[in-house]
Order: C-alpha cells, then sequence, then structure tokens
C-alpha cells in the first residue's frame, strides 16, 4: 500500500529548537515535502516579526559543563525574572529580576563554574507565565 503524505519541516534554526515539543514543526505546504526547496510556507512562519507565545528553549549543551546558554522568547513587553535553584531548592543564581524586555527572542550565557555539579532547576517569570526547565552540571 503506497502511503501519500506531508512531511515534518521544523519551524525555527535560528534558536535552539526543542524537538520534543509538537510546536516545533509544521506539516510541509505541499505532499512528498519540499526536498531541496524553501518550503515557503515554513519560511514565513519560521522568522515572524512578532513572537508568537512565551517560550523558554531547554538551554544547551546539556549536560554542561560550566556554561551553558539560555534562550527564551516573549511575545509582548514584560517583566523578566530568571532564577536558579539546586536540587535542595535554594536560590544560586539569578540571571534577570523584573528586567523588563521588549517583545523578542533572547539568549543568555550563565557561567556555573564556581557551583558543584548536580541537577539545578531555572525558573522562568514572565507575567503571570511560568515555565521551570531541568539544567544539568557536569564537572
Amino acid at each position: 500500500m503506497l502511503v501519500i503524505s506531508y512531511s515534518l519541516i521544523l519551524l525555527s534554526t535560528s534558536l535552539p529548537p526543542d524537538y520534543n515539543n509538537a510546536t516545533s514543526w509544521r506539516a510541509s505546504s505541499q505532499l512528498h515535502g519540499s526536498p531541496q526547496q524553501i518550503d515557503t510556507a515554513a519560511a514565513e512562519d519560521s522568522h515572524p516579526s512578532v513572537p508568537r507565545g512565551f517560550i523558554l528553549y531547554q538551554n544547551y549543551p546539556n549536560p554542561f559543563n560550566s556554561t551553558t546558554v539560555i534562550s527564551f522568547t516573549i511575545e509582548h513587553n514584560c517583566q523578566v525574572t530568571i532564577l536558579v535553584y539546586d536540587i535542595t531548592g535554594r536560590q544560586v543564581a539569578c540571571l534577570a529580576q523584573k528586567k523588563p524586555y521588549p517583545a523578542g527572542h533572547y539568549t543568555l550565557q550563565w557561567d556555573a563554574a564556581d557551583l558543584s555539579s548536580g541537577i539545578y532547576l531555572l525558573s522562568m517569570l514572565a507575567d503571570d507565565m511560568k515555565k521551570v526547565i531541568k539544567l544539568i552540571h557536569m564537572k
């Protein structure tokens, strides 16, 4: 039996995509996909002028040794707080404390060289939205 269908297109390659998140993908604009061509429908959505949603991407690399990159997207101007906690719930770093950010995509680098190896939790609060990701630090 021959199955004719669409293929999956990654929405954005400019930020570290979350490959496990369904919202990072879309169907190709034509059947059989668009090999060796730019999928114009996907290209139009991959770099929107106004970001859609509130996204905290998984840090990379993860696990990391001393430094890691944290990326996020916010859809409207708001105050952002980004805090890092150890596994016991003790705050170990503040990357942003009610810092005003205009809508857009952002990337921060965090240096954790002075911390011991272990699991850390990064919490991001923007207006009434909150997201937490797990970071693994290995020396």
